[in-house]
């Protein structure tokens, strides 16, 4: 899903599944009989860098609280993405910390954000200041 927003293209796939607390290992489990590429549960980040190849899935709890998409749970919310990518150590692993502000500018160029949604997940995060030194608001 970031790929819409980066100037250099992420050439592996990572796609990372959240689940609710108790969940984590049923769900690692199930996927990881379904599919013969790698999958990972609550990895570290010194392992998920060694394990780093196209098509990894990883398994992490899910935040409390964290916003959802009321139409289609299965999707990602805009706010959430951006929050994510400050507070997601292993996106900080594949992405360069260089093209976080041209990523934050192409989100806010392409969708409409609810900065009230934004601010609540950004502090329930920990994240608030460093998401309000990369967005530019016209107030």
């Amino acid at each position: 899903m970031l790929n819409e927003f980066l100037n250099h293209q992420l050439t592996t796939n990572v796609i990372f599944v959240e689940v609710e607390k108790g969940y984590e290992e049923f769900i690692f489990e199930s996927i990881k009989e379904k599919n013969e590429g790698n999958v990972l549960l609550k990895p570290d980040v010194k392992t998920f860098n060694q394990v780093l190849t196209n098509n990894l899935i990883v398994v992490l709890n899910l935040i409390s609280e964290t916003i959802s998409n009321k139409n289609d749970s299965n999707k990602i919310v805009i706010e959430k993405l951006i929050v994510d990518l400050f507070a997601n150590k292993y996106i900080k692993e594949i992405i360069n910390k260089s093209e976080y502000q041209q990523i934050v500018d192409s989100m806010m160029e392409r969708y409409i954000i609810d900065y009230a949604t934004l601010n609540r997940y950004s502090l329930r995060r920990n994240k608030q200041n460093i998401v309000d030194q990369h967005i530019h608001r016209d107030k």
